[in-house]
């Protein structure tokens, strides 16, 4: 994962965060998606709304419901980066898939 964060083309100040996600009826789905600092503002702002949204839906005292929502959502995303894979996203965000 790490090695992602030492290549030439990475600019100082990029994120690594690894996300997996395993279900009993589904394969196994895992990313390292980096995130480049031009983006972080973005990431941020992404993270402060999904947040008030579990805040909305009191689910931000109940930790095990909050990762499986998280989970659900994050599922959809990777199996659509697994569909795409090879192709360039939208933003600044770089994926791989092992």
């Amino acid at each position: 994962m790490f090695e992602l964060l030492r290549e030439p083309h990475r600019t100082p100040g990029c994120e690594a965060i690894r996300i997996g996600v395993t279900d009993r009826h589904s394969r196994d789905l895992e990313a390292v998606v980096v995130v480049e600092s031009a983006d972080q503002g973005a990431l941020s702002q992404a993270v402060v709304s999904v947040e008030a949204c579990l805040e909305r839906l009191h689910l931000d005292s109940v930790p095990t419901l909050a990762l499986a929502v998280l989970g659900t959502v994050s599922r959809r995303f990777l199996s659509a980066l697994d569909k795409s894979e090879g192709k360039e996203p939208s933003l600044n965000v770089k994926e791989t898939l092992p």
